[in-house]
């Protein structure tokens, strides 16, 4: 009887637990708080440093020589309003609501492409046109992955084994769909990589990713050896031509067509030296097909040399050691894979075009992220960085009411104890 009767006295506590007003609602939905130079400045420079180089590496192929520059200016001044956006309305709001459909608008875009939605260029298909509004598929998809991860793992809704089969099988069936409907296999790898790198921080435990990694290193091994040692076929894929490109740049073969773009990033790296050869002076752009693009920091070695190419990787080093920073810090688990999310994708990109353009790896299309020429890879990864922002602010204030919290019941109780004592 006693039980019935307290939790009759609780439920009708409930009831009246005043509702809170639109202001109180509003006052928690909007996060307050200065941005964190320490990302900010990096994101600003990076972007900066995009935009000149953009327009050096374009200015000649256009009879308008602003005829990137303009619409990478318009991405770049859309894509920091998401972020002021974003950064100021609490992150846990856009997990809730994108984080449970992330994953199905995802899968939804991929299989768009296959629709008269899709443009196709240069032998694949990733792109969506929509009236007047065309974007790479890839973009939007890395950062509402992001927030489905960040909704899977940080709820309790499944089993811990339930949650791992949803996260492994969405992960590689919208990496599977990439591959075969948009013929994107460096964008597959990527989601790959990135769900890989959120699945090690949230399951630590070393070995099983030591066999993951013995396995692909022994897998990429006997790919290269069986490619580079057996004879080309008429109709060979695209992608086994640049493995082959990869293998013997030198051979008449590809040295005139496949390899013919990564002997010529060499070139530029090379000749730059130490300080480069100004800013605007580059020759090997002039023979460079789209260089703005995939193999833009081959133009910055030649332009700004050795010290340029040093100073944008530090930007970028700095840039990353922050956002981890903030996941170290993040007060819940979503905050903290989302932005584990952002350091994988950031950190995966720059590696596998450095690589491509130091000729490590066969040519993916992976630009360079806040530096290479894209609207919709500038508007995401902004946004992006604003939820980092809201995930560090957030966590902040949490930490401020807390210690607030924590030295006004230490005052309480020095008094109580005054009182008691006088």
């Amino acid at each position: 009887m006693t039980e019935r009767s307290g939790t009759s006295g609780r439920t009708e506590e409930k009831k009246k637990a005043p509702r809170k007003t639109f202001r109180e609602r509003l006052r928690e939905f909007v996060v307050i708080g200065p941005l964190n130079y320490r990302i900010l400045f990096p994101v600003i420079f990076l972007n900066v440093i995009g935009i000149i180089m953009i327009y050096s590496t374009s200015f000649y192929q256009f009879s308008n020589p602003f005829r990137l520059l303009r619409p990478q200016l318009m991405y770049v001044f859309i894509g920091f309003a998401a972020m002021l956006l974003v950064a100021r309305t609490d992150y846990r709001f856009w997990i809730r609501v994108l984080g449970p459909v992330g994953a199905i608008l995802s899968i939804g875009m991929i299989c768009l492409l296959k629709t008269r939605l899709g443009v196709h260029n240069l032998g694949a298909t990733r792109w969506l046109a929509i009236g007047p509004i065309q974007f790479q598929v890839a973009e939007p998809v890395k950062t509402l992955f992001m927030l489905f991860y960040a909704w899977l793992i940080g709820r309790t809704l499944f089993s811990r084994r339930g949650s791992l089969v949803i996260y492994w099988g969405v992960t590689l069936l919208c990496a599977f769909l990439f591959w075969r409907i948009s013929n994107n296999m460096s964008t597959a790898l990527i989601l790959f990589l990135i769900g890989l790198c959120i699945d090690f921080v949230n399951r630590p435990g070393y070995r099983r990713y030591l066999i993951l990694v013995c396995t692909v290193i022994a897998v990429v091994a006997a790919v290269l050896l069986i490619v580079g040692n057996s004879q080309p076929a008429a109709d060979e894929s695209f992608r086994i031509t640049r493995i082959r490109a990869f293998l013997h740049p030198e051979s008449d073969t590809y040295s005139s067509s496949e390899a013919l773009q990564g002997q010529k990033a060499l070139t530029a790296l090379g000749s730059g030296g130490f300080f480069g050869r100004g800013l605007g002076q580059g020759l090997v752009k002039y023979t460079l097909s789209e260089p703005y693009n995939d193999y833009i920091l081959a133009i910055v070695g030649e332009e700004l040399g050795a010290f340029g190419v040093l100073v944008l990787m530090s930007l970028f080093i700095y840039l990353l050691l922050q956002i981890l920073r903030v996941a170290r810090d993040a007060v819940d688990t979503q905050g903290r894979v989302f932005c584990i999310g952002v350091f994988a994708q950031i950190a995966v990109q720059t590696l596998l075009n450095i690589f491509v353009v130091i000729h490590w790896f066969p040519t993916t299309g992976v630009s360079l992220p806040f530096i290479s020429y894209g609207g919709a890879s500038a508007v995401f990864l902004l946004i992006e960085i604003g939820m980092v922002f809201s995930i560090d602010n957030t966590s902040k204030n949490r930490r401020y009411r807390r210690d607030a919290a924590r030295e006004v019941d230490q005052i309480d109780r020095r008094r109580a104890m005054q009182n008691l004592l006088y």
